[in-house]
């Protein structure tokens, strides 16, 4: 009995990894054919505000591999020492996701489409909003671990929808640029399959 639980409890680690791993990877692809392919091109045309965004984001997906694979293999002292490099970047993702947001606003309406992207402006900025919420509840559950690496992956989670949402673009071949957005009912689509 005692032999399976460590087994279970082993397990339970491991899945985090490969959760954050997961996560990384559907981050990466599904921004890889708007942004990561354009800029090795040199064809990115975005301003400096959306270069600091993806590095951002991005680096909460690398955050969050070394967390959980700290974790993992019992080395609490350098997860905790790391937890406020996270803090940090949380933060910063936050302030940034809602510059890059107003600055997609921006674009729309110098494009005619200004009821389009207020409409739309709902959705990243709920996104944001809601991983800065997810990751300080995590923070102040710190002392219940089991309720902290879930709230932590569950904000992870919750920044995957633009990503998805690429992909789906990608696949249907609809258009994806600054200041063009789709429907606000297509959000649904991306958001239901992070949920799953």
């Amino acid at each position: 009995m005692a032999i399976g639980a460590l087994v279970t409890h082993a397990n339970n680690r491991w899945f985090y990894v490969l959760m954050a791993y997961a996560c990384a990877l559907v981050a990466f692809i599904g921004f890889t054919p708007t942004y990561w392919a354009p800029v090795v091109a040199g064809s990115f045309p975005g301003p400096p505000i959306l270069h600091l965004h993806g590095l951002l984001f991005s680096a909460w997906m690398l955050f969050f591999i070394t967390q959980t694979t700290l974790a993992a293999t019992e080395r609490v002292e350098h997860h905790r020492a790391l937890g406020l490099f996270g803090i940090a970047l949380a933060t910063a993702m936050l302030i940034v996701g809602i510059i890059a947001q107003l600055h997609s606003l921006k674009v729309g309406i110098a494009a005619s489409l200004e009821v389009e992207n207020r409409t739309f402006s709902i959705v990243p900025i709920s996104i944001v909003i809601f991983f800065a919420c997810e990751v300080a509840v995590a923070i102040a559950n710190i002392p219940r671990p089991e309720t902290h690496k879930r709230l932590m992956l569950v904000a992870t989670i919750s920044i995957l929808p633009p990503a998805i949402a690429r992909l789906i673009a990608v696949m249907a071949s609809l258009p994806i640029a600054p200041g063009y957005h789709p429907p606000i009912a297509f959000s649904l689509i991306p958001s239901f399959v992070s949920d799953l």
